[in-house]
């Protein structure tokens, strides 16, 4: 057992060796794309991150006209940090109160920590949650070493339970609370008044529904500058990886469905000019010849499995609920070849249309080619049902699909609009909103607002200005004594000054990744780059290409 103490003098000198030899070498990797320099960015006043006398560094390059890449290394390692083992973080005290109690049984040294801060927008009052740790650790191996002591301890409370099994290390610069950092942003700034090039949304993989790194989709498109962009499912027992978990539009086509009312960023032209960040909605719907009509649940994706909840007609809710499974075994959902050239097998009904909506086949089966030019459609359940009765080869069906605002007005798809989903949204008119428990960032089960929202972590995050700039910024993070990672309130406060006014969070942690000219630049949390489901990407000039 460790005890608490301040990192040794020694460790603090070579943390700071590898901090400046990392940030050194980013600067000399930057340099080899499109000639960096320390000229004053855009933005002048120092990052409000961390107190107000952290050092702080810059590199600003312009890599195409009207595009800039301001690189900000602030802070250095936080001297009073250290690792620790969470075993569990829970909603109630008693329930804290009984776990420590079993630890400290065990031999532990435990200790129960209040997590006081909520969601802007959440109803209720008092502490959030409760989190139990063991120990104060100045390496993280020693971390690790206990929590695999806590799991193979085998500790039960009193009605049998076992805890500890799910222990983790995390780094105290990472809890939420004052730091020294270090920080590592970048910040892509495109004013559409000198950009000639195009903003635009790609999918992961040109051939349908899928995965691929950011360094990949750049390099497949000719693009100079790409990041992330939307939340996406990774696992195929929550979908089909690789499928966009919210609001996708590209070109014009509804890719997938929304989330309903979460916080989307929209381009309306092709250089970003009117770009802006609204809360989303689709209304989905299928009419027969016949007369009848019903709701359509989703757009290419497994039928009965919603991540993040937020459809209609689910299990356990209709609201949206971040990073959580909702289910439907009755669903309606249809396929376009955007999804790939085949449906997913399995139980159900399956009617397929040409490109006019007229009914060409019907199965009593899920599965096979999706027409090149027009569309599929699966039915489970009820949903199964309803297509069973109304949709007869030699029929028509007729669909019908809108994406709103949230005052109701009606979003025109054209060529030019491309939509990535993210949420919450940050700021508003210029305002903070960080509606994180109307957006589905607050779980009733468990403190999970504080685990996504509080904690630092790598973030992704676009925005606008009023003057019509866009901001895309790319924090790194959870990379001890290199990169803390951003919290929610240290979004707000980091795009207000750059002078956002809409602001939206997009896909963060593992996949937070910004690829430059030369290459990947970031420093991905993975260790490497995360797959992912789309990304934004900066296109050269006609002239350039």
């Amino acid at each position: 057992m460790f005890e608490k103490r301040k990192w040794s003098k020694k460790l603090v000198i070579v943390i700071l060796a590898i901090f400046v030899a990392s940030t050194s070498t980013a600067f000399e990797s930057n340099s080899l794309a499109a000639q960096p320099n320390t000229e004053p960015s855009h933005f002048s006043e120092k990052l409000p991150i961390g107190s107000p006398e952290l050092p702080e560094r810059r590199t600003v390059e312009h890599p195409v006209p009207g595009v800039t890449i301001t690189t900000v290394y602030r802070g250095y390692p936080d001297t009073h940090a250290f690792f620790t083992v969470t075993v569990a973080t829970v909603n109630d005290k008693e329930t804290a109160d009984n776990i420590n109690v079993a630890l400290k049984k065990a031999g532990f040294d435990s200790r129960i920590e209040t997590l006081n801060e909520r969601a802007p927008d959440d109803p209720a009052t008092g502490p959030l949650g409760y989190r139990v740790r063991v120990g104060f650790f100045s390496d993280k191996p020693s971390a690790l070493a206990m929590a695999e002591k806590i799991k193979q301890a085998g500790v039960r409370l009193d009605n049998g339970q076992v805890i500890g099994e799910k222990s983790s290390v995390q780094f105290s610069a990472e809890d939420g609370g004052p730091t020294t950092g270090p920080w590592e942003i970048r910040i892509l700034t495109i004013d559409p008044k000198y950009y000639r090039g195009e903003l635009k949304v790609a999918l992961a993989t040109p051939d349908g529904i899928g995965s691929e790194t950011v360094s990949s989709i750049v390099r497949r498109t000719g693009a100079s500058i790409g990041t992330n962009a939307s939340y996406f499912v990774m696992r195929d027992t929550d979908g089909t990886p690789g499928d966009v978990a919210g609001l996708s539009v590209v070109n014009g086509r509804l890719i997938s469905e929304a989330v309903n009312n979460t916080g989307s960023f929209v381009l309306t032209s092709p250089n970003g000019r009117g770009a802006r960040v609204e809360k989303l909605s689709t209304e989905l719907s299928v009419h027969s010849s016949d007369g009848s009509s019903t709701m359509i649940d989703g757009i290419n994706r497994k039928p009965g499995l919603i991540l993040n909840c937020g459809g209609i007609d689910d299990t356990p809710t209709n609201h949206p609920k971040h990073d959580f499974l909702c289910t439907d075994p009755d669903e309606i959902v249809y396929f376009t070849r955007d999804y790939g050239r085949i449906a997913d097998a399995g139980p159900g009904v399956q009617v397929t249309l040409d490109k006019e909506g007229k009914v060409i086949a019907v199965a009593e089966q899920r599965g096979g080619v999706i027409p090149e030019e027009g569309i599929m459609l699966q039915g489970t359940g009820k949903g199964a049902d309803w297509l069973r009765l109304h949709a007869k080869v030699g029929s028509k069906l007729y669909i019908k699909q809108s994406v709103k605002n949230a005052e109701g007005e009606h979003l025109k798809l054209n060529k030019n609009i491309n939509i990535v989903s993210g949420g919450p949204i940050l700021l508003k008119d210029g305002r903070p909103v960080v509606d994180a428990y109307a957006e589905g960032f607050h779980w009733s089960e468990s403190p999970f607002y504080y685990n996504f929202g509080v904690r630092r972590h790598p973030r992704t995050i676009a925005g606008t200005t009023p003057d019509g700039k866009i901001i895309i910024v790319v924090a790194d993070g959870r990379i001890p004594g290199v990169a803390t990672g951003l919290n929610f309130k240290e979004e707000v406060a980091l795009m207000k000054s750059l002078g956002v006014t809409d602001a939206v969070n997009l896909d963060g942690g593992g996949s937070s990744t910004f690829v430059g000219p030369d290459g990947l630049r970031n420093h991905p949390s993975d260790g490497q780059e995360r797959p992912t489901g789309d990304a934004l990407l900066v296109m050269p000039p006609k002239h350039q290409n």
